[in-house]
């Protein structure tokens, strides 16, 4: 017996390294394969930074803390998490989580350049909702021409276009971060450009999105763009970024709007975590847009709504107005269309 367990004990050392060699910790990072293609370039014939390897967002533009202190250099992930890799391309990559984690919101936007293919591919990672993703934007007008999210995972792997309808019009590639909480972050890399589609995985043949009229307008042209009846005429009352995400709107007996804001759903918070929230906006002049902006409670959780009675938790009380009140107020529309407008008639 005591001859078995000094065997045992030579033998231990063996089998813990082998363990540890077969273990994900040890594997090398799978390279990325040889896409082909070529880079963007600008007009002067200069290859623009959308692979990153300046070491620098030179040529990007960012909105928001969401891409502070980027590009990411080497494999940040590998060095957090023993069962994923970035699988970047060549040195530098941008990812949204490994400076700042999942908190932070913001877009980062490519200096525009002209189709030259018609096919790209670039490489993505990263969250899977629609609120982190990759956009595709033709300069002249703002309209998104592709959208591609992540699988929930951090390993970058490449995505093909169809720009074949795009040849020759200015783009711009959009890295939007717009979601905090679990897998609320983007990995991009790499851009390229294709003579011919490229031989690469089905998931990755990025499918066209739906096409609308006006859209990628901001607040402000999107109400100026809207067609109304004959005496009606529209004006931005609110709008991006001052209200996001609204689910419920309400308007009490002094003309105030009140908005339920819903950042939550359907994720449920721990208990004093919640991320919804009740904002009370003011018109105090009479000019139909808001001056002021309060806060009337955070850290709501699963809020569904405003109503004139109290379920628990989830809603908020408001004073129903009487019906002089409703002759007297300025009638307004509320479109939830990623703002609040006022549609004011005479």
């Amino acid at each position: 017996m005591e001859c078995s367990l000094r065997r045992f004990r030579r033998t231990l050392p063996l089998v813990s390294l082998a363990c540890w060699l077969a273990s994900p910790m040890a594997m090398a990072a799978e390279p990325q394969a040889d896409r082909g293609g070529v880079a963007a370039t600008d007009a002067a014939g200069k290859s623009l930074n959308l692979d990153f390897e300046a070491g620098t967002l030179d040529g990007w533009t960012a909105d928001g803390e969401a891409f502070a202190k980027q590009p990411v250099h080497g494999d940040a992930v590998a060095a957090r998490r023993s069962d994923m890799q970035s699988q970047h391309a060549g040195e530098y990559w941008v990812g949204s989580f490994e400076v700042g984690g999942d908190a932070p919101q913001g877009t980062l936007s490519s200096a525009p350049f002209a189709v030259a293919a018609p096919y790209c591919s670039f490489l993505i990672g990263g969250g899977s909702s629609p609120a982190t993703c990759v956009e595709l934007v033709l300069q002249d007008g703002g309209q998104v021409i592709a959208r591609v999210t992540g699988q929930d995972t951090e390993n970058l792997s490449p995505v093909a276009v169809d720009l074949t309808k795009h040849v020759g019009q200015q783009i711009f590639v959009r890295l939007v971060d717009r979601q905090s909480g679990g897998w609320g972050h983007i990995n991009f890399d790499d851009f390229r450009f294709h003579a011919e589609k490229p031989d690469l995985p089905a998931r990755s043949i990025a499918t066209a999105i739906d096409i609308y009229a006006h859209a990628g307008l901001n607040p402000a042209d999107a109400a100026a763009a809207m067609t109304v009846p004959a005496g009606f005429k529209v004006s931005l009352f609110a709008g991006e970024p001052d209200v996001q995400q609204p689910i419920s709107l309400a308007i009490d007996d002094r003309g105030r709007l009140w908005v339920a804001e819903a950042y939550g759903y359907p994720l449920r918070q721990p208990e004093g975590e919640g991320k919804d929230r009740i904002l009370i906006f003011e018109d105090t002049n009479g000019d139909g847009a808001f001056d002021t902006r309060k806060v009337f409670m955070d850290k709501l959780n699963s809020a569904s709504g405003a109503s004139g009675s109290v379920p628990p938790r989830s809603s908020c009380s408001f004073p129903t107005p009487t019906a002089t009140t409703r002759r007297t107020a300025r009638r307004r529309c509320c479109l939830m269309a990623g703002a609040i407008r006022t549609r004011t008639r005479h």
